[in-house]
C-alpha cells in the first residue's frame, strides 16, 4: 500500500513529468460511465509504478476511496495472489463507515477464511459484509454515518466513482495462472450488480496478461492505455536538468564542476539512449550521486554504454530509485487474522488444506465442466434432500436411516471434481457442516487420518452458532484428547458439545437467558446476553432442521495411506451416523477396486447405514466429448494455432480420444495438459502424441487402464532436449520412484538434485516436459500459519506446504506395476528391497498395514515395533 514501510523508498514521478498520461487516467476516473477497468500497459522501466503512486495520491486528494495492491517479486508476500483479497478488504474496512465491524464478524464466524479460495474470500470478506451493511443501514444508521453510506444507495454511480482499486506490477506476480486468476477476480469485483469496483491496473504486456485482457469477458470492460504512446523524451530531459542542477549544488566539490556541465550533446545522448525508459536515466543519476568522485569523471565513461532493451526482458532495477512499491499489510493482517486463543490448540491439530475450498485442493484440481456430470450430481443431491424422520426431544432422528453414502468409481473418473462441486452446492444451500479431502499432495498425506476428527470438529464449531464455547471447554478439560481414539475425539469434540449447546438453548435455560437479556446489565453488558440469546435462537433453528444441514463430504479414501486408517475412517463415519440426536451424514468417495475400502464398506452395510452410488453407471461419453471440445476451444483461443481451420483438431480426433479415454476424465485432462504449454505448439504436440499412441487393436485391452498406461508411457518418453534419450529416461525413472519410496517430501528440484547427488539443474531438465503428470504445489505464505499460544507450546503447527508430486494417483499405480509401466519401472533386486518395498511391489499400497511406514526410512521400521506386521504379510507375498 502507499503507506507501507517501503513507501519512503518507492519511486515517485518527478514534478512536471507524466502529466499527459496521468491526466488521461484521472479523466477516466472522474467519468462514472467510463469502462470499469483501465489497463496501463508499458515496458519495464517506463515508470508505471511512479504513475500508479501519483494516481493514488491524485485520487485521494479528490476524495476517492482508493485501495491499492502493488505486486513485487522482491517479497514473497507480494509476488503471489494469496494476500490480494485480504489486503483489499482491510483497506475497504478503513474507507467505508461501519464496514470494519461486519468484516470482523465474518472472520469470527469463519476463522479459516484465509485458507479458502480467493473466490470465497471475495464473497466472505467483501460482498457479504457490504450487503450486511446495506441491509442494516436504512433502519439503524443515523447522522453522518447514515448520510455517508446512504449516498451510495441513492446514486449507484456515486459508489462506482468513489471506489477505485489501483493495482501495480501484475506481471510481478510470478505465476502466469495466478495473473489470469487475479484478472478473473477483478472481473467479478467490477461486474457486481450492487457494489461494482473500478480498477487501474499497470503491468508489462506479458503474453498471459494480454491474452486474458483480450478475452470476451474483459475486453468490453477495459480501456487500454499504452504508455509507449506518450512522448517521454521531454519528461526525461526535464528530469535530467533538475537532477544535474541538484548534483552540482549538493556535491562537496561543486566549485570544481564546470558551469556548462553537462553539455547539451550529453543530455541529448542520454535522452536518446534512454529510449523512453526512466530506469536508464535514474540509474545514471544514481551512479553520479557517488560524491567521492566528480560527476563529470563518471559520465564520460557512462555515455558510450549501450542501454538495455527493456521491452521484452526483466531487468534488475537500480537500488533506491526503481524499487517497486511493496505491500506490507502487517498491521491489518494482524487485525484480519485474529484467532481466539482458546481455539489455538484445536487449530494446531487441524489440516486446513484438507477443506474442499482450500488453496491446495483448488490448485491441484480443476473445476467441473458446467455441461457434464449432471446425472450423478442430481442423484447425490436427491439423497441429501430425501425426507427423514424429524428430531424430537424423546427419540431424536431415526437411527436406522442411511447416513453414509459411498460414492464409488474407478480411478480417473473425476470423483474429486464432482465432490468439490457438491460441496460448493451444499455450502450455498446451508447444508454443509464440514469437508475433508485426503490427498497425497498434502504434507500430511502419511498421517491424514490422525487429523480427520479435529479438522471436522473445527468446521462444525465454525458452522453451528454457540458451539465454540463448549468445544473450548472440552479441550481445556481434557488436553490429551488428541491422543485418544477417533471415537473418543468425536464424542468429546462434536457430540457432547452439541448436546450441551442443545440443553442451554431449550426449555427453561432458554427462557432464563431471555430474562437476563432483558433486565440484567450490571455484571455483563446487555450486548453479551443479546448475543447469547441470538446464538440460542440460531442453534434451535439448526437443530429443528438438522437432517437437512448435517452433510460432511469426504473425498479420496484411497489416498488415506494405510489399511488400518482407511478402515478406521469408514467405521467412524458409520458409527457417527447413528447418533440419537445429532446423526452426521457423510458422502465419501473411494474406488471399489481397492479391496480394503470395498470390504470396509461391506462391513458397514451390516448396520444398514450405507447406500452406494456408483459413478461408472452414470459415466457418459457425451460428458467427455463436451469437456474435450470446450478444452480445445479454450486452447484455440489462448494459444497461437497456425491453422486456418476453426474446428481444430476436428471431430475425428475428438471421437478418437473420447473412445480411448474409456470414460476416464483423467485421460483427457492429461492429454490437454500435455499440449497446452506456453513454450510449445499445441498442434505439433497433439500430432506427436497421437502418432505415439498405437492403434487400439494393437494393444492388450484386457485391463481397463490399458489406454491410460499407453498415454503415460508416451508422455514419459517425450524429451526434445539435448540429453540422450537413454540417459534422460534412466534419470526420470530414478526421480519418479524416489518420490514414491524415499519417504521424503521434496519441495524443490534442488532438493532432489541433492538427494540423488546429481549436478544442479539436471532434475529440472529431466522433468521440464512432464508438467502433465507431475505437479509442484505452490506454497502458502508463512504468515498464514497459526502459531501456538503460550498455553500450548508443544502442539504441532500447520506449516506452509510445497510438494513435488503426481498430478493424479493413477500415475503412482502405473509406476509401481512393472507389468503396466514396462521400461519406466525402476527394478530393485529383491534382496536389496526393504520389507515395505517388497510388500508394495507385490501387493500394492493397500497391503501396507500402517501409515507409519510411509514417513520413515526402512532402517527405522524395527524402532517402530512394526517388523512383525511385515513378516506376516511377507509370508502371504511369498
Amino acid at each position: 500500500m502507499v503507506d507501507s514501510p517501503s513507501a519512503p523508498y518507492a519511486p515517485t514521478c518527478h514534478p512536471g513529468t507524466k502529466e499527459a498520461v496521468t491526466g488521461d487516467i484521472m479523466a477516466w476516473a472522474r467519468d462514472p460511465m467510463a469502462a470499469r477497468m483501465l489497463w496501463l500497459s508499458g515496458p519495464a522501466g517506463g515508470g508505471k509504478s511512479c504513475i500508479q503512486r501519483k494516481i493514488v495520491q491524485l485520487l485521494t486528494d479528490e476524495g476517492f476511496h482508493v485501495s491499492c495492491f502493488f505486486f513485487s517479486i522482491r517479497e514473497s508476500e507480494t509476488s503471489n495472489e494469496s494476500r490480494f483479497i485480504t489486503t483489499l478488504a482491510a483497506q475497504l474496512a478503513e474507507h467505508i463507515p461501519g464496514l470494519k465491524w461486519y468484516i470482523e464478524k465474518a472472520i469470527k464466524m469463519d476463522h479459516r477464511i484465509f485458507t479458502r479460495s480467493l473466490e470465497s474470500q471475495v464473497e466472505g470478506l467483501i460482498f457479504k459484509p457490504l450487503q450486511a451493511l446495506e441491509d442494516w443501514a436504512p433502519n439503524r444508521l443515523k447522522g453522518l454515518f447514515k448520510r455517508a453510506f446512504m449516498s451510495y444507495q441513492d446514486d449507484p454511480s456515486t459508489w462506482t466513482r468513489a471506489n477505485v482499486v489501483v493495482i501495480d506490477g501484475l506481471d510481478e506476480c510470478v505465476d502466469e495462472k495466478e495473473q489470469a486468476h487475479i484478472l478473473h477476480l477483478i472481473c467479478v469485483l467490477a461486474n457486481h450488480s450492487q457494489f461494482p469496483f473500478r480498477f487501474v491496473i499497470a503491468s508489462r504486456p506479458e503474453f498471459a496478461i494480454r491474452t486474458t485482457f483480450s478475452s470476451s469477458s474483459l475486453s468490453t470492460l477495459t480501456r487500454i492505455v499504452r504508455l509507449e504512446a506518450y512522448e517521454a523524451d521531454e519528461d526525461i530531459r526535464q528530469f535530467l536538468k533538475v537532477e544535474f542542477n541538484r548534483l552540482k549544488s549538493e556535491h562537496p566539490a561543486s566549485k570544481s564542476i564546470p558551469a556548462d556541465w553537462p553539455s547539451t550533446e550529453d543530455e541529448d545522448e542520454l535522452v536518446a539512449k534512454a529510449s523512453g525508459q526512466f530506469v536508464y536515466v535514474s540509474k545514471t543519476i544514481l551512479r553520479l550521486s557517488d560524491f567521492t568522485i566528480l560527476p563529470y569523471q563518471i559520465l564520460g565513461p557512462t555515455t558510450p554504454l549501450k542501454p538495455s532493451i527493456l521491452k521484452q526482458n526483466t531487468v534488475t532495477t537500480p537500488k533506491a530509485k526503481c524499487v517497486y512499491l511493496l505491500v506490507r499489510a502487517s498491521k491489518t493482517d494482524r487485525l484480519l487474522r485474529q484467532v481466539d486463543d482458546q481455539m489455538v490448540t484445536l487449530l494446531a491439530h487441524c489440516i486446513p488444506e484438507a477443506l474442499y475450498d482450500s488453496h491446495l485442493i483448488t490448485s491441484i484440481g480443476s473445476s467441473m465442466h458446467p455441461k457434464t456430470r449432471l446425472g450423478v450430481l442430481n442423484a447425490l443431491e436427491k439423497w441429501i434432500l430425501a425426507p427423514r424422520t424429524e428430531p424430537s426431544s424423546s427419540s431424536g432422528i431415526n437411527a436406522s436411516s442411511k447416513t453414509l453414502l459411498w460414492f464409488s468409481g474407478p480411478l480417473g473418473y473425476g470423483k474429486t471434481t464432482i465432490l468439490r462441486e457438491l460441496a460448493k452446492r451444499c455450502t450455498k444451500n446451508n447444508q454443509l457442516l464440514a469437508s475433508y479431502f485426503f490427498s497425497t499432495h498434502s504434507l500430511h498425506s502419511t498421517d491424514g487420518a490422525r487429523y480427520f476428527v479435529p479438522t471436522v470438529a473445527y468446521q462444525i464449531a465454525s458452522n453451528v452458532p454457540g458451539l465454540w464455547d463448549f468445544v473450548e471447554s472440552a479441550v481445556q478439560e481434557d488436553p490429551q484428547i488428541f491422543e485418544r481414539s477417533a471415537e473418543d475425539q468425536m464424542l468429546s469434540l462434536v457430540f457432547q458439545p452439541l448436546e450441551r449447546c442443545l440443553r442451554y438453548s431449550t426449555r427453561y435455560r432458554y427462557w432464563w437467558r431471555r430474562l437476563k437479556a432483558s433486565i440484567i446489565s450490571s455484571t455483563q453488558s446487555r450486548d453479551h446476553w443479546s448475543k447469547k440469546l441470538e446464538q440460542s435462537t440460531a442453534f434451535r433453528k439448526i437443530y429443528n432442521e438438522w437432517w437437512n444441514r448435517n452433510i460432511i463430504v469426504v473425498d479420496g479414501l484411497d489416498e488415506c495411506i494405510g489399511m488400518e486408517e482407511q478402515r478406521q475412517v469408514i467405521g467412524l463415519m458409520a458409527w457417527a451416523g447413528k447418533h440419537r440426536k445429532f446423526p452426521l451424514r457423510f458422502v465419501a468417495s473411494g474406488p471399489a477396486e481397492t479391496r480394503n475400502i470395498a470390504e470396509s464398506f461391506d462391513v458397514a452395510r451390516r448396520s444398514k447405514v450405507v447406500v452406494n452410488i456408483a459413478l461408472d453407471t452414470y459415466a457418459d461419453e457425451a460428458d467427455l466429448k463436451a469437456y474435450l471440445e470446450d478444452e480445445f476451444a479454450r486452447v484455440r483461443g489462448t494459444r497461437s494455432i497456425n491453422r486456418s481451420a476453426l474446428d481444430w483438431p476436428g471431430k475425428q480426433v475428438v471421437e478418437l480420444l473420447v473412445k480411448k479415454a474409456h470414460r476416464r476424465f483423467v485421460y483427457l485432462a492429461t492429454f490437454i495438459a500435455f499440449i497446452d504449454v506456453p513454450n510449445g505448439s499445441p498442434v505439433e504436440l497433439l500430432d506427436w502424441l497421437i502418432s505415439s499412441i498405437p492403434p487400439q487393436n494393437t494393444a492388450d485391452h484386457t485391463k481397463p487402464t490399458t489406454e491410460l498406461d499407453v498415454l503415460y508411457t508416451a508422455i514419459l518418453h517425450y524429451h526434445p532436449g539435448d540429453i540422450p534419450a537413454g540417459a534422460i529416461l534412466d534419470l526420470r525413472k530414478t526421480i519418479l520412484h524416489s518420490l514414491i519410496f524415499s519417504g521424503r517430501d521434496f519441495g524443490s528440484m534442488d532438493e532432489i538434485d541433492e538427494y540423488l547427488s546429481v549436478k544442479p539443474g539436471l532434475v529440472m531438465e529431466a522433468l521440464q516436459h512432464l508438467h502433465s503428470v507431475i505437479s509442484i504445489s505452490q506454497p502458502v505464505p508463512p504468515d498464514l500459519s497459526t502459531e501456538p499460544s503460550a498455553n500450548a507450546p508443544d502442539v504441532p503447527v500447520t506449516r506452509p506446504w510445497q510438494k513435488i508430486w503426481f498430478r493424479h494417483k493413477s500415475m503412482w499405480d502405473f509406476l509401481v506395476s512393472q507389468q503396466r509401466s514396462g521400461d519406466m519401472h525402476q527394478f530393485v533386486p529383491r534382496e536389496k528391497m526393504s520389507g515395505i518395498q517388497r510388500l508394495f511391489v507385490s501387493k500394492g499400497m493397500e497391503a501396507i498395514p500402517d501409515s507409519r511406514f510411509w514417513a520413515v526410512p526402512s532402517t527405522s521400521i524395527e524402532q517402530l515395533g512394526l517388523e512383525g506386521d511385515l513378516e506376516d504379510r511377507e509370508k502371504d507375498v511369498g
